[in-house]
Formats: structure tokens, sequence, C-alpha cells
């Protein structure tokens, strides 16, 4: 008896599970946590089988990692295998500059006016009128 008491409970359970995804607000948060959720289920997977099985759920189709021909294929067969150091660098605004300038092409650079760590330390006075101001999320 408490068997049959269990199954029925848990058959409630899923039928109201099912009535809340139905919902307005269950199909917001499914639509803004499905791939947070897909990840999360995939976490023990490598990279190389969770980009599979994410590119068959999305595409429908299998992903061709060895001859890649789609654009997306191609991007990522790159975040995949293409390794090289000077991505890293390059992706820091501070840390391109320098390489720019190591390269010999210090005159298409825009002027620097500052380098801060700290944003409070900012010194509007001795900028020009027009000046952009960006963020770098890297160690300087």
């Amino acid at each position: 008896m408490s068997n049959n008491g269990s199954i029925t409970g848990t058959l409630n359970s899923i039928e109201i599970l099912k009535s809340f995804w139905n919902t307005k607000i269950g199909k917001l948060i499914y639509a803004r946590s499905y791939n947070a959720i897909i990840k999360l289920m995939y976490l023990s997977i490598n990279d190389e089988k969770l980009n599979k099985k994410l590119y068959k759920i999305k595409k429908h189709i299998d992903i061709n990692l060895e001859n890649p021909k789609t654009f997306s294929e191609k991007v990522i067969f790159l975040k995949l295998y293409y390794r090289n150091p000077l991505l890293t660098l390059c992706a820091d605004k501070y840390y391109v500059r320098e390489y720019v300038k190591a390269c010999g092409f210090e005159d298409i650079l825009k002027e620097t006016y500052g380098v801060y760590r700290d944003v409070n330390k900012l010194d509007f006075s001795s900028m020009p009128n027009k000046f952009f101001l960006k963020c770098n999320h890297f160690q300087i």
C-alpha cells in the first residue's frame, strides 16, 4: 500500500512540475536557464563531447570536427583545438598595445592618457575634452 502511495505521490509531483513549466514564469525561467541546465548535465563530459552534444541539440545534426565546413563548425573547432598564447595577449586591451608596439606599428595606436587600477584615482581634469574610457578586466 505504501508503495502505491509513493507512486501516486511521484505522479502528482510530476504533474505539478509539468503545470508549473507551462506557466508564464515557468517558461521564462526555462528559457533563461536552458544553456546552464544543459552545461550542468554534462559537467563530467570533456569539452569535445559537450560541444558535440550542444551542437546536436541546437542544430539537429552531427558536427563535423574532422573537416569543418560551416562557420559554426569552424568556430567550435578553433575553440577546442587552437591554442596560441597570442590569443590571450591580444584579448587584453593593455597588453595588445605592447605587442603592436613590438611589431613596429606604434603609430597606429591612439594615445593613452593613463592606466588605473582604481576607478577612484581617475583624474578627469588631466583628460582632454573628448576621450574614450575603456575598462580592462585583466591584471595590469
